[in-house]
C-alpha cells in the first residue's frame, strides 16, 4: 500500500509541476512590455507617448512573442490577447496547426465575449489565474478536426490605472500535454483524472494510451466507458468501491501557494498485481542486502580511520570558527572524496545563510544587523585614531505616493534603482545600508575635518535626487538627509541613530517649506 501511495505522489507532484509551469508561462506574456504598451496606444488613438510606437508596432511585437512561446511548447495550440471593447474582440491571436505556427490575420479575429471561459476571466481579480472545463475547439461556431482536448488557462489583464483592459489566454492541447507529464509512471497504474466540471481522462499504461471522455458528449465516440453511468462522479465512486484493487485519490493544484485545485486523481492497480510485484521486490532487496553487508564490511576496516580523521579535523574548524558569520570557514574543499563532497556542500550553505543574514534581500545592500556591527566597528576605530566616524540616516520623500499611485510593484522597482544609486555614491571606506522600507543608512569614516559634512551633504543630493525611470514611467524622487558624528552627537549606535533621526526630519520639515 505504501508503495502505491508513493507512485501517487509521484505522479501527482508531476502533473502539478506541469500545470504551474502553464500558470507561470501566462505571468510572463503578462509581464512583457507589449500587454501595457497595447493599452496605452488604445487609449491615446492609436499612439503609445511613452514609447513612440503606434498600437500596430506593439501588436507586431506581441505576435512575436507568443510565437516564441509556441515554438518551445509544442502542447500549446493558441495564444491569445483579447480585449474587453467590440463584445471581446481578440486583439492578436497566433495558432498552431500541426507544425505550422501563424498569426490570425486581423479580419479574422473574431469576438469572445458569449464564450463562458472569457465569462470567467473577466470575473478574476488581477494577478489570478483561471484553468477553464475541457472541450473540443471551435472556431466561428464549428468544431475543429481532429478534435483536439483543449484546455484554456487565463488571466485579466488591467491597466496601470487599475482598470480591467482585456484577458491572456494560453490554449493547451491537455490530451497531450498531460501525456508527456505520465511518461514516468511504471506498468500496472491504471490512472484517472477528472475535474469539477466533469471531464474525465483515462490513462492505460500498458498501451501508453490517454483517452479523454469529456462532460459534454460530442459525436458517440465521448461516450465510452461513462455509458451507464449518470456523472462522472457515479463512474469514479465505482473505481474507489472496487474490492478487487488498490486506489489513492489526490487533488491536483495549479500553485504551490493559494492551493487552487484543478485536477482530482485516481491511481489504481489490481491486488495480486501489486503482491506478486511486491515478492519480486523483497526477494532482490534480500540478496541486495547480503550483498551490500558483505560488501561494508571490508570496507569500514579500510577506509574508517581515514575518513574518521578528516571528519575529526574539519570538526574542530566548524568549532574554531563557531564566533559568527564572519569569522573565516576553512573546510577541505578541495578533496575528491566523500569529505570533500561534503565540505563543498557546508562552505556553499554557509555563504548563503551568510547573504540571507547580512544583506537585504530586495536591494542586496547590508542589512539592519550588517550595519549595526560595522559602525560598532567604525566607533573605537575613530577612537583610535582621533577622528570622528559619521552617521548619515537617508528618507525617501513622499515614497508613499508611489506606492499609493502605481503599485507596490513600482515601488520595489525604484528603491532597487535607488540602492543602486546610492551603492555607485558611496566610497570605498563607506558602507551603504537599508533598515527597511525607505529608510536608507551610510557610516562614513575617517572624517577629519568636521566642516566636510556639508560637502559630503551636497555631493549625496546632487548623485540621488533625480527622475528615475520605473517601467516606462518617470518619477521624481528626492531624499531627506540627517547626520550624526561621533563623538560630537553620541558614542554608541542607538545614540547615533537616534540624532541623525531627529536631523533626518528637520531637513525633511525644511525642505516642505521651501517647497510651500
Amino acid at each position: 500500500m505504501n508503495s502505491v501511495k508513493s507512485s501517487a505522489e509521484l505522479v501527482a507532484s508531476d502533473v502539478e509541476s506541469a500545470l504551474v509551469k502553464i500558470v507561470s508561462d501566462l505571468a510572463v506574456l503578462s509581464k512583457t512590455p507589449p500587454i501595457q504598451g497595447i493599452i496605452r496606444s488604445s487609449l491615446n488613438q492609436g499612439e503609445d507617448k511613452v514609447d513612440n510606437s503606434t498600437i500596430d508596432m506593439w501588436n507586431d511585437r506581441l505576435s512575436t512573442i507568443f510565437t516564441a512561446m509556441l515554438k518551445v511548447n509544442p502542447a500549446y495550440t493558441q495564444i491569445r490577447y483579447i480585449g474587453i471593447a467590440e463584445r471581446g474582440k481578440e486583439i492578436v491571436r497566433v495558432n498552431r496547426s500541426r507544425n505550422d505556427i501563424f498569426r490570425t490575420h486581423t479580419s479574422a479575429l473574431q469576438a469572445k465575449a458569449s464564450e463562458k471561459y472569457y465569462k470567467e476571466a473577466t470575473n478574476l481579480a488581477q494577478g489570478s489565474v483561471a484553468f477553464s472545463n475541457i472541450t473540443f475547439n471551435r472556431e466561428h461556431g464549428r468544431y475543429e478536426r481532429p478534435l483536439v482536448p483543449t484546455l484554456r488557462v487565463m488571466m485579466p489583464i488591467y491597466s496601470a490605472k487599475q482598470q480591467l483592459f482585456g484577458v491572456l489566454i494560453i490554449n493547451v492541447d491537455f490530451q497531450k500535454y498531460l501525456r508527456e507529464a505520465l511518461l514516468r509512471v511504471g506498468k500496472g497504474y491504471q490512472l484517472y483524472f477528472y475535474n469539477d466540471f466533469g471531464d474525465l481522462f483515462v490513462f492505460m499504461p500498458e498501451e501508453s494510451v490517454l483517452k479523454f471522455y469529456p462532460s459534454a458528449s460530442i459525436d458517440e465516440q465521448a461516450e465510452g466507458i461513462l455509458r451507464g453511468y449518470a456523472s462522472t462522479a457515479d463512474y469514479i465512486q465505482s473505481i474507489l468501491t472496487d474490492n478487487t484493487s488498490i486506489t489513492v485519490q489526490k487533488s491536483i493544484y495549479s500553485s504551490y501557494e493559494n492551493k487552487d485545485k484543478v485536477l482530482t486523481m485516481v491511481l489504481q492497480v489490481n491486488k495480486s498485481r501489486l503482491f506478486k510485484d511486491d515478492n519480486i521486490i523483497i526477494n532482490y532487496i534480500l540478496v541486495a542486502l547480503v550483498l551490500i553487508s558483505l560488501l561494508t564490511i571490508g570496507l569500514v576496516f579500510i577506509f574508517s580511520n581515514r575518513l574518521l580523521k578528516k571528519l575529526r579535523d574539519m570538526a574542530a574548524n566548524i568549532e574554531l570558527s563557531s564566533g559568527g558569520l564572519r569569522t573565516k570557514l576553512k573546510l577541505p574543499t578541495g578533496l575528491n572524496d566523500e569529505v570533500g563532497v561534503l565540505a563543498r556542500a557546508l562552505d556553499k550553505k554557509t555563504k548563503q545563510l551568510e547573504s540571507m543574514a547580512l544583506y537585504d534581500s530586495l536591494t542586496g545592500l547590508a542589512n539592519r544587523k550588517n550595519f549595526v556591527e560595522r559602525l560598532e566597528e567604525a566607533i573605537p576605530r575613530a577612537k583610535r585614531n582621533g577622528t570622528s566616524a559619521g552617521l548619515m540616516y537617508l528618507d525617501l520623500n513622499n515614497f508613499k505616493e508611489v506606492n499609493d499611485k502605481y503599485g507596490h510593484d513600482y515601488g520595489d522597482e525604484l528603491l532597487i534603482k535607488f540602492s543602486r544609486n546610492l551603492k555607485k555614491t558611496v566610497r570605498k571606506s563607506e558602507l551603504c545600508a537599508r533598515l527597511g522600507g525607505d529608510e536608507f543608512v551610510v557610516i562614513l569614516q575617517d572624517i577629519k575635518d568636521n566642516t566636510v559634512i556639508e560637502t559630503i551633504t551636497a555631493r549625496f543630493r546632487e548623485a540621488l535626487n533625480k527622475t528615475y525611470s520605473i517601467k516606462g514611467f518617470s518619477i521624481y524622487m528626492s531624499a531627506s538627509i540627517g547626520i550624526a558624528l561621533y563623538p560630537d552627537d553620541g558614542d554608541t549606535v542607538d545614540k547615533l541613530l537616534k540624532q541623525a533621526d531627529e536631523n533626518m526630519y528637520s531637513d525633511k520639515a525644511q525642505q516642505n517649506n521651501l517647497d510651500g
